[in-house]
């Protein structure tokens, strides 16, 4: 798929949650692919970042027939855990109807450059950029929320607790001041390589610089994860097919 079609693809959507059908019939492999995309756009990860490994019975016993000589339409709900070993819900759809939940048992690897104190902050100081570095972890290994984002997403950040030296930074741990209030419509930019569109969307929740945040399509109900990237700005990066 050509970045155009990509980007026209999310567009027609308007939300991450709604995913293209896949040709019959339906294979592991496809819903393997479909979790990772998930997982990339939920996270802002890239692909390259992401594995996502089958495990347990197989799609024909879990879908029990009905697969064959169909174009299924898979969806995956926007609150679902995606990291680690579990039964992640999986709803199969035709003709724009649900017809199934399956719950495959999937082991989603989610790899994402996190910040981690090169010193020990305590309770009420402000962090540098210096006291900070990046590196890549699991997201599904981090208790709490990470901060994401470089070390510019910290500017204003007061700890809360006490951080210790070579701990992952969460977004528990400090005061974040807020650039998009819930409730609030933000400016919503899509790039797809050289491809940028600039749309409209209502917060669903308060954001920092840097934090992930639910925006939903007025129009179609319907919402998806952008970055928060200045005062009720967000956008969404769809990475280049290869």
């Amino acid at each position: 798929m050509h970045k155009a079609a990509t980007l026209g693809l999310f567009l027609v959507a308007w939300a991450i949650a709604l995913m293209p059908a896949h040709a019959a019939p339906l294979r592991e492999r496809d819903v393997v692919e479909f979790v990772a995309e998930q997982a990339a756009l939920r996270y802002q990860a890239k692909r390259s970042d992401i594995k996502v490994t089958w495990e347990g019975t197989r799609l024909a016993s879990l879908a029990g027939g009905g697969l064959d000589g169909s174009q299924v339409t898979l969806h995956l709900d926007p609150d679902t855990r995606l990291g680690g070993k579990s039964a992640i819900p999986l709803q199969l759809f035709k003709d724009g109807k649900r017809f199934k939940t399956i719950f495959p048992r999937l082991e989603i690897l989610v790899l994402r450059e996190v910040m981690v104190a090169v010193n020990g902050v305590a309770r009420g100081d402000a962090i540098a950029e210096g006291d900070v570095q990046l590196v890549k972890r699991a997201l599904h290994t981090i208790p709490g929320t990470p901060i994401l984002g470089g070390p510019e997403v910290l500017k204003g950040a007061v700890a809360k607790r006490y951080v210790a030296k070579g701990t992952v930074l969460v977004e528990g741990a400090f005061d974040l001041p807020p650039l998009v209030r819930s409730g609030s419509m933000v400016a919503v930019k899509v790039v797809s390589g050289a491809l940028t569109i600039i749309a409209s969307g209502q917060a669903v929740s308060d954001g920092a610089m840097g934090q992930l945040i639910r925006v939903v399509n007025l129009d179609t109900r319907k919402d998806f994860v952008a970055r928060v990237v200045g005062e009720n700005r967000v956008e969404i990066h769809l990475e280049e097919e290869r």
